[in-house]
């Protein structure tokens, strides 16, 4: 009997290796010091991430995802939010806003003072007016049109003068 319970356990390990399970997640972050917002302090653990959002957060074994990133000594936190940005034209210049994505900022709350929208009549030639002045930019775009400020509608004043000269 107790060759049989072997020869059985034997059998199921070896099914385990040849089909080996799917991995939970896509990413494990492991050893992180998690700072998840709330006041509380920081604290050590690994989190799971499925269909880019946090499935688990607690004890995850590297193996249980795709990739594994190892957070050890580096604080792990979903995100930061701006409340107070003048990001407006870097976004529209860069399009990527990578001077706040590098420093963890994953929402900006943008048009709280001024805003690059809706650009229309004395709005517009203010616009026009403090981004030659403070950034060397030329929006091209006309009074009363509905046309939107995007990377490609920024032109730089240097740039422009350079590539049209003969």
């Amino acid at each position: 009997m107790k060759k049989m319970g072997i020869a059985v356990l034997s059998a199921l390990v070896a099914a385990a290796a040849a089909f080996p399970q799917q991995a939970l997640y896509d990413v494990v972050i492991h050893d992180g010091m998690i700072v998840d917002g709330t006041g509380n302090p920081w604290y050590r653990a690994d989190i799971g991430i499925a269909g880019g959002r946090i499935q688990k957060i607690g004890t995850i074994p590297p193996s249980a995802g795709r990739k594994a990133i190892n957070a050890s000594g580096r604080a792990v936190s979903p995100g930061f939010i701006d409340l107070h940005t003048h990001s407006d034209i870097p976004v529209l210049v860069d399009g990527t806003a990578q001077s706040a994505v590098r420093q963890g900022v994953t929402l900006d709350v943008i048009g709280e003072s001024a805003s690059v929208a809706p650009l229309e009549g004395v709005v517009l030639d203010e616009f026009k007016r403090e981004q030659k002045r403070q950034y060397n930019f030329e929006a091209a775009m006309s009074r009363g049109s509905r046309n939107k400020a995007s990377p490609s509608t920024l032109r730089s004043a240097s740039h422009r003068s350079r590539s049209s000269a003969p």
